[in-house]
């Protein structure tokens, strides 16, 4: 998204847009009507989300591309 004003919530990994486009990640109850959560997630360049898939587990997995040499990771 290119949108500053998405409403994270509270508990979220990152609450506001940092690059031009950021990935986000949101969570709806199952009538779809409240939001539950939701994350922005990116660095400071451009983040693009070209797929996604929820395992039964409930995790959830992201592809995409990344222009941000600061992107958030994990070892």
């Amino acid at each position: 998204t290119n949108s500053s004003d998405l409403p994270a919530t509270p508990g979220a990994n990152r609450t506001g847009q940092i690059g031009f486009f950021d990935g986000f990640c949101a969570k709806y109850d199952p009538t779809g009507s409240d939001l539950l959560f939701l994350t922005y997630f990116g660095g400071t360049l451009n983040e693009y989300i070209f797929d996604m898939e929820v395992y039964p587990d409930g995790t959830i997995w992201f592809g995409g591309l990344s222009y941000s040499r600061d992107f958030p990771t994990t070892d």
